[in-house]
């Protein structure tokens, strides 16, 4: 499901709230000039996780404001990648982005005045069979970013039909269903600690060890689409 409508059609979170939120009288779209509640971010297509949204204007403006600020959020994921990362690293690099073809390109020095700077943080929580789960931290806020700058260094995410590898895709689809990419949001918090809304897992300090993840994927508690749950607890539970 999307975040946000992609075109008219669509049925997205946006939507449901909006329905949940008139359900308890809480949302009145009869009313002619009464704020409208929406999401304020965006997840990529293919991205599950955390989504923040607001109830009332001055929360939407905020919270708007602070996303455009740079260092302003701490946005961390949970990706399952091709190859075995045995250290954590900080990439940093210029990203372009096709608008006809909705695909970017990333580089290693800027080539244009299109080209926008970026930089994923990531560090391993797993490794297994040549795959590795990583807990990743979205630095700049880019379209596609960590998927493409994940495949551009040799770690394509599991699942990505965009960025993925075609191979291990369809190994991921075929024995366990896969159909989207590994890859989910599991905390945003301001960068004070203050307002945090984050998932369990993180709370709980998910990554610390392989252990804490291996309970949280068995346990079902991440909400990813069918397959990646089970594909994950099969693969780094293995001794």
């Amino acid at each position: 499901m999307l975040s946000q409508k992609a075109t008219p059609r669509d049925v997205s979170v946006n939507e449901y709230m909006l329905g949940y939120l008139a359900a308890k009288g809480e949302y009145h779209p009869e009313q002619p000039g009464e704020f409208k509640p929406g999401v304020v971010n965006r997840l990529d297509r293919n991205t599950s996780g955390l989504v923040l949204a607001a109830k009332s204007l001055a929360v939407a403006q905020a919270l708007s404001e602070q996303l455009r600020e740079k260092n302003s959020f701490e946005k961390f994921y949970l990706a399952c990648v091709k190859g075995e990362v045995r250290e954590a690293m900080r990439l940093s690099a210029f990203l372009y982005k096709d608008k006809s073809g909705n695909r970017v390109c990333i580089r290693k020095t800027r080539e244009s005045e299109e080209d926008r700077e970026i930089q994923t943080a990531f560090r391993p929580l797993a490794i297994r069979d040549n795959l590795s789960l990583l807990e990743v931290e979205l630095l700049t806020g880019r379209s596609h970013q960590i998927r493409a700058q994940l495949a551009a260094v040799g770690h394509p995410i599991i699942g990505d039909p965009k960025y993925g590898d075609r191979t291990e895709n369809s190994y991921f689809m075929q024995r366990y269903g896969l159909k989207t990419s590994a890859f989910t949001r599991i905390s945003t918090a301001l960068s004070d600690g203050r307002g945090c809304a984050q998932t369990t897992e993180r709370k709980n300090n998910l990554g610390n060890t392989s252990r804490t993840v291996l309970g949280t994927l068995s346990g079902g508690k991440l909400k990813w689409e069918p397959g990646t749950a089970a594909a994950f607890a099969d693969l780094f539970s293995r001794s």
